[in-house]
């Protein structure tokens, strides 16, 4: 269980993430914390034994800060929970700011997040690798459709149909440096493969020992943690590269 400056530590957080106004007291070993959401209040006390204790009314701060409560009494790693709840409302944002961004997309996403709240490692990684296919599908069909003469794209279809997402990303990659748009692609993101090639590696790969094991999984769930922040990053290049072959004509 964690200890009391841990809870009070994460609870700061996740104060600080909501924008409430906070007032910290002491009560002999009790820390005690009055949050304030516009006319809407609640109090949370952390123990010397680091049990949090969410009094008042009921109020949407105070039901938050139960929700709070019941994620921290499941958690290993209290401030982990801040970290998710962080990148969840970035991917939000992200998908609020992107034209057209993908629904399944985020929902797989954000359903990896809740996995790795619960513990659910294996869980979270799998839902993480789909959410990284899933993108990196939406992206070839879009480049597909914008390649210019028909023949080409029917052959580039074709040639793509029955290939793993693996053979059809390192196809997709080797159209992109031989056409036309080569340059302006660079151009527009750079590095864009070295920035997407490691992580999608790193989520098929995961994705792939859990979905097919043949040795106990061995995913430690702070590299899915620390992948899952790095996701964000990953669909900001790969949506700039759809958003530009929306918009583009692919000469092959």
């Amino acid at each position: 269980m964690p200890n009391q400056d841990q809870v009070c530590n994460t609870l700061r957080q996740f104060i600080l993430l909501k924008g409430w106004i906070c007032n910290e007291t002491d009560e002999g070993t009790t820390k005690r914390f009055d949050v304030q959401q516009g006319q809407k209040t609640a109090i949370a006390k952390v123990h010397s034994t680091g049990t949090l204790q969410i009094q008042g009314a009921l109020s949407e701060p105070s039901l938050l800060l139960m929700g709070l409560r019941d994620l921290i009494d499941e958690a290993q790693n209290p401030s982990e929970i801040i970290l998710l709840m962080q990148i969840d409302s970035q991917i939000v944002e992200v998908g609020k700011q992107i034209t057209g961004f993908d629904p399944i997309v985020l929902q797989l996403f954000r359903e990896a997040i809740i996995c790795l709240k619960v513990n659910a490692v294996a869980g979270a990684a799998i839902l993480l690798g789909c959410a990284s296919e899933r993108s990196i599908r939406v992206l070839i069909e879009v480049y597909t459709n914008a390649i210019s003469e028909p023949k080409n794209r029917d052959r580039f279809r074709r040639e793509i149909s029955a290939k793993s997402i693996f053979r059809a990303y390192e196809h997709l990659k080797h159209s992109i440096r031989s056409s036309k748009n080569q340059s302006a692609v660079d151009n527009l993101v750079r590095d864009w493969v070295a920035q997407i090639d490691a992580l999608f590696t790193f989520y098929r790969v995961c994705r792939n020992d859990i979905g097919h094991p043949v040795c106990p999984p061995d995913v430690g769930r702070v590299a899915v943690a620390a992948n899952l922040a790095q996701f964000v990053m990953y669909i900001q290049v790969i949506y700039r590269l759809i958003a530009y072959f929306s918009v583009t004509e692919v000469i092959l």
